[in-house]
């Protein structure tokens, strides 16, 4: 299996610390849209996904009612069916012309 989902998402959330650490801006909608592909492409067993994000940018999008609550025991977290949505049209607007065409797809 690909570990590529993993490994950005790692550096998105060592990105993110060291960003707000420093005093820097951030623009958090594209933060959100990052996050909520990055959850789409980790999905699995019906709409979880592994939660290995920031605790902030988790908790905007269960704000925005696009994920369950994320604080739970498990390591995963929900998308709703809005969240879901969402996450696919973003995964096809920015990710889907990235995948080699032998690949496996989500349809």
């Amino acid at each position: 299996m690909n570990n590529l989902p993993a490994i950005a998402l790692r550096d998105a959330r060592h990105s993110y610390d060291a960003a707000v650490m420093s005093g820097m801006s951030i623009d958090t909608a594209s933060i959100d849209a990052a996050v909520l592909t990055l959850l789409y492409l980790t999905e699995h067993e019906t709409k979880r996904a592994w939660r290995g994000c920031d605790w902030g940018a988790l908790d905007q999008l269960y704000e925005r009612d696009l994920i369950t609550d994320p604080r739970n025991k498990a390591r995963s977290a929900i998308l709703t069916e809005d969240g879901w949505r969402e996450a696919e049209r973003l995964y096809k607007r920015h990710l889907e012309h990235c995948v080699p065409a032998d690949c496996e797809t989500r349809e």
